[in-house]
């Protein structure tokens, strides 16, 4: 009786436990508990693939980038919370930062760029500098 007991217990609180662990394929939306949107994207086989969106508390696009197999992979784009401007660019590849990093100011210029590879950054980074005019005067 106890074992029956302990096997009806472990199973009403196992089972809600195990039927998380697997994503359903197809579209996912995941809200902030005040009821905004704090991300959406897609999972195939259990794991994310495509574009990702990712929101701010307010509602305004934070991030975006694509998976494969559920690594990062292609374009990742970050906007500034309070406006939704681009604020930084740059490329996956399985998962890992590859190529230049570049980060705008709030007037679309770029600020400053770095370079990766397989995540770790292999060179100097390089910052632009604007006259009152908006035209480069230093890099």
């Amino acid at each position: 009786m106890l074992r029956l007991l302990l096997l009806a217990t472990l199973l009403a609180v196992g089972l809600p436990i195990f039927s998380f662990a697997r994503q359903p394929d197809g579209p996912r939306q995941y809200y902030y508990k005040h009821g905004t949107l704090e991300r959406e994207g897609e999972y195939r086989d259990n794991k994310r693939q495509g574009v990702w969106k990712y929101y701010a508390k307010n509602g305004t696009l934070s991030r975006k980038t694509t998976f494969k197999d559920d690594k990062r992979f292609g374009i990742y784009e970050q906007y500034d919370p309070e406006n939704g401007e681009l604020a930084g660019r740059g490329t996956y590849v399985d998962g890992k930062l590859n190529g230049w990093w570049k980060a705008y100011d709030e007037k679309g210029r770029i600020k400053y760029k770095r370079p990766y590879e397989e995540g770790e950054v292999v060179g100097p980074t390089e910052y632009y500098k604007y006259d009152e005019n908006g035209e480069l005067k230093d890099q």
